[in-house]
């Protein structure tokens, strides 16, 4: 449950799950009409399947980390074919304003890095209460023209959350992407304690576009089997 009356700290844990509001078939084959056939039989097959994604925020004053802890499945599947190809740990340097991604398909010795000033942010006058919180609206756009509804919370001033979402002038508790990708915050921690956090320092640096390219290879790869 969120809590109520804290105490402002900059050392904060929060719990999200990410989930997908299920497509049909056909706005799944639609949206992948590009690939393969086979490609495309076992996305499908994927995506019909329900699962919450469990994630958790770890915010200490100028460092951060946004952590995969794992997937819950609505009924019984093979768990490494519904895995598949993404972004499993996210770093944020405030300093240096930077994201740092350790992802599959990442050699040991690379690192993904995208700069804040990547995310553009534009602020709405409208609210909604969401868990106990008095939530503001923004409009996040990311990844190039990817864009988000958001929602954060003015009354917990840490420009932080999941994924890419930070920078907003207070921490996020709900992101929706299409009304089809929602990441929401289910448990809010406020610990005294400086938490500490190691942002990877890699060798090699790779851009999130050169990535996006390899994994899509990759991902083609993965199910052409």
């Amino acid at each position: 449950m969120f809590q109520s009356g804290f105490t402002f700290s900059q050392n904060i844990i929060v719990k999200y799950i990410s989930y997908k509001n299920p497509l049909s078939s056909s706005e799944i084959l639609e949206k992948y009409k590009n690939l393969p056939d086979n490609v495309k039989e076992k996305i499908l097959e994927k995506a019909l399947l329900k699962y919450k994604d469990q994630f958790t925020l770890y915010h200490s004053k100028a460092k951060s980390m946004y952590l995969f802890e794992g997937r819950k499945f609505d009924s019984e599947v093979d768990e490494e074919f519904m895995r598949g190809p993404f972004i499993l740990d996210h770093y944020r340097d405030f300093i240096n304003k930077k994201i740092i991604l350790i992802a599959d398909f990442v050699p040991d010795n690379y690192q993904v890095e995208i700069g804040f000033n990547e995310i553009k942010t534009e602020l709405k006058q409208d609210t909604m209460t969401i868990n106990g919180y008095k939530c503001k609206k923004a409009i996040v756009t990311f990844l190039g023209d990817s864009k988000a509804v958001v929602w954060y919370a003015p009354n917990i001033p840490i420009s932080d959350g999941p994924s890419w979402f930070l920078g907003l002038p207070g921490l996020v508790i709900k992101v929706s992407i299409n009304n089809e990708l929602i990441t929401e915050a289910i448990n809010i921690d406020f610990v005294s304690d400086p938490i500490k956090i190691n942002i990877p320092e890699r060798e090699n640096i790779v851009s999130y576009n050169k990535y996006r390219k390899g994994l899509a290879m990759k991902w083609i790869s993965a199910y052409d089997r």
